[in-house]
C-alpha cells in the first residue's frame, strides 16, 4: 500500500443504590459491578486466564472494569445516559469537565485519567461517547465483558499475534464497528486525490483488506465470516496496557500535523496501517499488528439499524440526534427497564429515589476530581419521564 507524506505541517463514578429496582421489575436481572468482574476459564470462575496458544491456566488478579466518557459540560443526552447506567447498575466516570472540547484532545484526558485512577495494566476500560448512548441491561453487560476478559491477553507478556490471527485469542482493544466509512481527514496521510472523503475511505479500507488477506490476518478486518465494518472512535473496550500502547502512537501521529481535528480519521489510518504492510509509513506511526481490531459482532457497541437489536452493552446513536427520531421509540420499548418505567408506577418511584440518592464522579480538564449529586446537575423528573426520554436530546 502506497502512502504519501503529510500534506502540511465520567474507582466508582456513582453511588449506585438502584439494585433494588431490579427486584421490583418484572424481569430477572443479574447485576454486575463495574469494579469486580471475574476472570473465567473454560466456564468456571476463578482467578485464572487461559493462555490459548499453550492452554496454560495462568493465575491472575481480578481486573477492574471501568466505564468512562469524555464530557465537557452537562447535557440532556449525558443525563439520560447516566440514568440508564443507574437503572442497569453500572458506574460511569466523566472526564474533561469544563474543558474546550475537541475530538483529538480526548486522548490526553484519557491518558491523564489512567494515571489519576491508578489503574492496573490488566484492568478493562470501556470508553464511549457519553451523550448519545444508552445502556441496555446488566445481563448482557456481565456476560459479554466476562467473555472479553476471558479472551483478551491481560498483559503484554501474554500477547500472542498468532493466536489472535487464528481467533484463539482476541485483540486487547476493540473499537466500534459501524457500516459508514467516515474518516474525512485521510487525505492528510493517504493519497490525496480529487475524490470525496467517502470514496477515499472506502478505497483505503479495501486496500487494507487486500493486504490483510495476502498475509493471512484478515480476521482483524472481520473475515471470516464475511462481516465487515469501519472504525468508529466513539466506543472502545480494551485492556489498560493496550490503551497505553495504542494511544501513545495516536499522539505521535496527531502531533505530526496541525490540521487534525477528527480523531476517527487518525484511528482509521492507524488501524489499517497496523493490519496491512504500511509501505512508506514511519514505523513510529504503526501500532503492533493484532493490538487493535473492531467489535464486528457488536457485542459491546451497537450502531442502530431497523433490526432493533438491543443485545449489545451500549446503543450508540451517532451524529445529529434528529436523525434517530424514528428509531428511538422502537429501541426504548425493547429495553426491560424502559418498559417498567412506562408501566410500573412503583418502579418509577424507586428510580426517582435512586437518582436523588446518586452521586457522580467527574474529573475536570485540570484533573481535579469532583463528586456531585445527580439531582444537582440533571432534571430527575424529566429523566424518569418515559415520553421525554424517547425524544432526541442535545449532546
Amino acid at each position: 500500500m502506497r502512502h504519501l507524506g503529510f500534506a502540511g505541517d465520567k474507582k466508582r463514578s456513582m453511588s449506585i443504590v438502584g439494585l433494588f429496582l431490579f427486584l421490583l421489575a418484572c424481569v430477572s436481572v443479574v447485576a454486575t459491578h463495574a469494579n469486580g468482574s471475574v476472570l473465567r476459564s473454560t466456564g468456571s470462575e476463578g482467578k485464572v486466564w487461559l493462555d490459548a496458544p499453550t492452554s496454560r491456566r495462568v493465575p491472575f488478579r481480578n481486573p477492574r472494569v471501568i466505564f468512562v466518557v469524555v464530557q465537557t459540560r452537562p447535557s440532556p443526552g449525558w443525563c439520560r445516559m447516566l440514568m440508564t447506567a443507574v437503572v442497569t447498575n453500572v458506574s460511569v466516570i466523566s472526564i474533561g469537565m469544563g474543558g474546550n472540547y475537541s475530538h483529538t484532545i480526548r486522548a490526553n484526558w484519557l491518558l491523564n485519567f489512567l494515571d489519576d485512577e491508578v489503574l492496573h495494566d490488566d484492568d478493562v476500560l470501556v470508553m464511549f461517547d457519553g451523550a448519545d448512548t444508552l445502556f441496555t441491561d446488566g445481563i448482557h453487560r456481565k456476560r459479554k465483558l466476562d467473555h472479553f476478559i476471558k479472551m483478551s491477553p491481560p498483559l503484554p507478556t501474554f500477547f500472542n499475534q498468532t493466536a489472535i490471527y487464528r481467533g484463539d485469542a482476541w485483540p486487547p482493544m476493540l473499537h466500534t464497528a459501524e457500516p459508514d466509512c467516515y474518516a474525512p481527514q485521510l487525505n492528510i496521510t493517504y493519497n490525496p486525490k480529487n475524490e470525496s472523503h467517502w470514496d477515499r475511505c472506502a478505497r483505503f479500507y479495501a486496500m487494507g483488506l487486500s493486504e490483510a488477506k495476502s498475509i493471512g490476518v484478515e480476521r482483524l478486518l472481520g473475515l471470516p465470516p464475511p462481516v465487515r465494518g469501519h472504525l468508529n472512535s466513539g466506543g472502545i473496550v480494551g485492556r489498560v496496557w493496550a490503551y497505553k500502547e495504542a494511544f501513545s502512537v495516536f499522539l505521535q501521529l496527531r502531533e505530526a500535523s496541525t490540521e487534525w481535528w477528527c480523531d476517527q480519521s487518525i484511528w482509521a489510518a492507524l488501524f489499517i496501517w497496523s493490519v496491512g504492510s504500511a509501505t512508506g509509513v514511519d514505523p513510529k506511526y504503526i501500532i503492533r499488528r493484532g493490538i487493535i481490531s473492531l467489535d464486528y459482532d457488536k457485542r459491546y457497541f451497537y450502531y442502530p439499524t431497523d433490526e432493533y437489536d438491543t443485545s449489545s452493552v451500549l446503543l450508540h446513536f451517532t451524529g445529529a440526534p434528529d436523525r434517530w427520531t424514528h428509531y428511538f421509540p422502537e429501541y426504548f420499548v425493547r429495553l426491560p427497564w424502559y418498559r417498567n418505567l412506562m408501566g410500573n408506577s412503583t418502579y418509577r418511584h424507586n428510580v426517582v429515589a435512586a437518582l436523588r440518592n446518586t452521586s457522580i464522579i467527574t474529573y475536570n480538564y485540570t484533573r481535579e476530581r469532583i463528586v456531585r449529586k445527580y439531582e444537582d446537575i440533571c432534571d430527575v423528573e424529566q429523566m424518569t419521564d418515559p415520553e421525554f426520554l424517547v425524544y432526541p436530546l442535545n449532546k
